[in-house]
Parts: C-alpha cells; sequence; structure tokens
C-alpha cells in the first residue's frame, strides 16, 4: 500500500505541469489481471482518472504482456512504460 501511496502521489504531481489534454498511462505487471498485483493496479488507474478529473486515464498490461519484471524496469528507466509493479 506504501508503493501505491507514493505512486499516486508521483503521478498526481505530474498533474501540475500538464495540459488539459488527455494522457493514457499504461501499468505493466506479471501476474493475473484479477491478482493483488491486478487488483492494485486497477485500483491505481481509477484513483488516477478520478483525482486528475478524466486528465489521466489508464490501462493493465498484465501477465507479462511487456516481458518479465527486468523487462519492465528496464522500460521504465528508458522511458517506454508509465508504471510497473515488481516484487
Amino acid at each position: 500500500m506504501k508503493h501505491f501511496a507514493l505512486g499516486l502521489v508521483a503521478a498526481a504531481s505530474l498533474l501540475a505541469g500538464t495540459a488539459q489534454a488527455q494522457q493514457s498511462i499504461v501499468v505493466g505487471h506479471s501476474l493475473s489481471p484479477t491478482s493483488h498485483y491486478g487488483l492494485g493496479a486497477q485500483a491505481f488507474i481509477d484513483t488516477l482518472t478520478e483525482v486528475s478529473g478524466g486528465a489521466f486515464t489508464g490501462e493493465q498490461a498484465p501477465a507479462g504482456q511487456l516481458g518479465g519484471e527486468r523487462d519492465m524496469i528496464e522500460g521504465l528507466q528508458i522511458g517506454s512504460l508509465d508504471v510497473v509493479i515488481t516484487s
């Protein structure tokens, strides 16, 4: 839960410098959409959409769709992925 709150704070800080155009984020993780990772990712997306007034939307990339955890972390580092939930 601490990581979720930190992620939400980081995402909210992005809102301060963002124009009104809607932006979509991708939350990658290695488990199913019904797992604790999937439920947390969906809660993050729903909360971010609500807090931003719809300026941000999101979708999950579950079950390793974007590669393994190492691949997703590297994608996060180079900017090709927005949010990653890892073990």
